[in-house]
């Protein structure tokens, strides 16, 4: 077994492990929620008319105009970043617990945000 030379701690392989798919997930978690970020921002501050169709059948019921839309990008935008706020903070405080609540709690969060979005056509 290997052992850190700076905290004097055993490595072994289950951590290397355990700590890659935390990553991923952290950095799935910090595209999502700058995907989301920029969403916001397209939908407000652009000339939106152009892109989207408020209110068309063809897109998501959330886009049935743009105040339905800002709300609803906007929750799952703060619950994504604060997931990853606390996945980053678990992450330098080396606590694998709660780190992988964390993760799995943006999991939960992101399957529903499938789930309520609804069926893309």
């Amino acid at each position: 077994m290997l052992t850190d030379t700076m905290t004097s701690k055993k490595l072994n392989f289950k951590d290397g492990l355990f700590w890659t798919v935390a990553l991923l997930v952290l950095l799935t978690n910090l595209l999502f929620s700058f995907i989301l970020t920029l969403e916001i921002y397209q939908v407000s501050f652009s000339d939106i008319r152009k892109e989207y169709y408020w209110g068309a059948d063809a897109f998501p019921w959330y886009y049935k105009n743009k105040q339905t839309c800002l709300i609803y990008i906007g929750s799952w935008t703060i619950l994504f970043v604060t997931t990853l706020f606390f996945q980053v903070y678990f992450a330098f405080k080396d606590n694998k617990t709660k780190e992988l609540y964390s993760g799995l709690l943006f999991i939960l969060f992101f399957v529903a945000m499938l789930v309520v979005s609804g069926p893309m056509d």
